[in-house]
């Protein structure tokens, strides 16, 4: 059964992702006046947005599809993805800043989204995405009522369901009233035998 509220929870969580990353990626949306280049304020807003709408992602799927069912080894593979490239965007964008990067932080010199970082980032993104739809389309899809029956089990549910099917029409069922149609049937039946026994005897009569 589909959990509403953990689906409104998961909408609610993916629409909060989405704004917060339109603000990081147009941060004059705000009426702030943005300073020039992508620094680290900007880009932790995108991460943090983009982060937060892939988990609203994950949790609407698993509420929406498969509410109350365990993960296969696929969805397992599909959420570790996800969180692969999240983590890969961070060491990206956050290149300079952890001192790897092309623009290190020093005097006079502030961190910035040079172009490989910005591959590197969108690349994670990327994979987080691929990740959300390996869980999406990886999960189990066996109703749940059935998926702790045996065969046996399945068998049986299916002779009673042809049975169910094969019930006769209700003017078949006996009722009330079968006596006197059973009366009336067998006193047309002698009728006809004595009409029959008649006319083999050619109108003769019996002594």
């Amino acid at each position: 059964m589909v959990s509403s509220g953990w689906v409104r929870f998961a909408i609610a969580v993916g629409l909060l992702g989405g704004i917060v990353l339109l603000i990081g990626l147009f941060p004059q949306l705000t009426g702030i006046e943005p300073t020039p280049g992508v620094g680290i304020v900007k880009i932790s807003t995108i991460l943090l947005g983009y982060s937060t709408f892939i988990l609203g992602a994950l949790i609407f799927v698993q509420s929406a599809f498969y509410p109350k069912r365990p993960h296969t080894l696929w969805q397992e593979i599909g959420v570790r993805l996800s969180l692969t490239g999240l983590v890969f965007s961070a060491f990206s964008a956050y290149a300079d800043v952890l001192g790897y990067g092309s623009n290190p932080p020093g005097p006079g010199q502030r961190p910035l989204l040079g172009i490989y970082q910005a591959t590197g980032l969108v690349g994670g993104f990327l994979i987080a995405a691929l990740g959300v739809l390996i869980f999406a389309l990886s999960g189990d899809r066996t109703i749940p009522e059935l998926r702790d029956f045996g065969e046996d089990q399945i068998a049986d549910a299916s002779e009673v369901a042809v049975l169910d099917n094969n019930e006769p029409p209700g003017d078949l069922i006996p009722t009330s009233e079968s006596p006197r149609v059973e009366q009336k049937a067998s006193e047309k039946l002698d009728a006809a035998d004595a009409q029959v026994t008649d006319g083999s005897l050619g109108g003769r009569s019996i002594e």
